[in-house]
């Protein structure tokens, strides 16, 4: 059946949504997500040694009433929602065994497909996900089994085949820091996650008209869930992906609290891609604009990406002149105002003469001037 947009569904989604207080990129990410939702298990990537599926968690993170996190999430849904075959939703709180029991119920062809929306993430989980076992439940999911077993306190093990997950979902920083384990910052959950971060609407738009072009959206996002084979990638594209992969990803200092993301990036590129294929024609292959394109879109989370990490992983398990040396070990060289920059959370421009001190005085750190700028070196 020929697809009615004009152009991509991803970029007639964007159009679809420009009305709206809400920044470009929360809906960019919703549409992405909403596209990895309704392809399921349907589409495979073959990594040689293991297979994936383009399914997506992303997060918008905003203060509370702000960007209008609600307003994206719920725009992508009710065209996903629309669909001949929706998968299923889950948007509110909810137990390990409930999800996995709905999951069962809902089983169709063989496929266990679902996806997490929740303009709050912290109702949809609660403050106890972590002993709940819903944040482990999610990661472990994440990962598409084909088969997997889960162990309930009251209905011994469970066993799920050919599941799917992907997850939309709001929060706040604050929400983000009191709910997360550290275990799963830097790797586990996080790792497995997009944040998407912005501080403010992209426009003030109190009164707004509906956007055009719901009817074609529906129409091509139900074309779409019904592709189906392995993706193939264009030797431009395979080009494209070595040079990134063996040129910008190894050699980058990275904070710890990143580095779980970081190790699946290749992985994240290569279902941000596969989406965008989709999004623009039934072929299944990926061509090197595709991962530019990929690229370009992940790069923009990453901008604030150790805002987040910080903010979610600050706690008073260690002090302050710990973490600083823990920056200034991680980098080896860095500079006052880049050292104050990821320190600012935590410490003062003050307190912080008294942290370089200590570490200068007891011989973990030297210092020295260079123009203008103050150098921290690790010994």
């Amino acid at each position: 059946m020929p697809r009615l947009c004009k152009g991509t569904w991803l970029n007639t989604y964007i159009e679809y949504t420009r009305d709206t207080e809400s920044p470009t990129v929360f809906h960019s990410w919703t549409g992405i997500t909403i596209i990895s939702a309704a392809i399921g298990r349907n589409i495979l990537i073959d990594r040689g040694h293991y297979k994936m599926y383009p399914n997506v968690f992303a997060i918008l993170v905003a203060g509370s009433g702000m960007c209008r996190k609600s307003t994206a999430i719920h725009m992508g849904v009710r065209i996903l929602k629309k669909i001949s075959h929706p998968p299923l939703l889950f948007s509110q709180k909810i137990t390990p065994e409930a999800l996995i029991q709905a999951l069962q119920d809902n089983t169709r062809d063989g496929d266990m497909i679902g996806l997490v929306y929740a303009d709050e993430l912290s109702v949809f989980m609660g403050g106890d996900s972590v002993h709940s076992g819903l944040i482990p439940l999610l990661t472990n999911l994440y990962d598409s089994h084909d088969e997997w077993s889960y162990h309930t306190r009251g209905r011994g093990v469970e066993k799920l085949s050919n599941v799917c997950i992907s997850m939309i979902a709001g929060s706040t920083l604050e929400w983000l820091k009191n709910s997360i384990p550290m275990d799963a910052i830097g790797g586990g959950f996080t790792g497995r996650i997009i944040f998407v971060h912005e501080a403010a609407p992209c426009k003030a738009a109190l009164f707004t008209e509906k956007g055009k072009g719901f009817e074609e959206l529906v129409h091509d996002l139900d074309e779409i869930s019904t592709y189906k084979g392995i993706v193939q990638l264009t030797p431009a594209a395979i080009k494209v992906m070595n040079e990134w992969y063996t040129n910008d990803h190894f050699f980058v200092p990275r904070d710890p609290s990143v580095t779980g993301y970081f190790a699946r990036k290749h992985d994240h590129l290569l279902k941000v891609a596969t989406i965008l294929s989709v999004s623009e024609s039934p072929s299944l292959l990926i061509t090197d604009s595709h991962i530019k394109e990929a690229l370009r879109l992940l790069e923009l989370t990453e901008v604030k990406l150790d805002e987040v990490a910080a903010t979610v992983s600050t706690t008073a398990a260690s002090t302050p002149t710990e973490k600083v040396l823990a920056i200034i070990q991680r980098f080896k060289i860095i500079e006052h105002a880049d050292l104050l920059k990821r320190c600012w959370r935590f410490t003062s421009a003050q307190e912080m003469q008294l942290i370089i001190q200590t570490l200068v005085d007891s011989r973990q750190i030297k210092d020295r001037v260079e123009g203008r700028n103050r150098i921290y070196e690790s010994t």
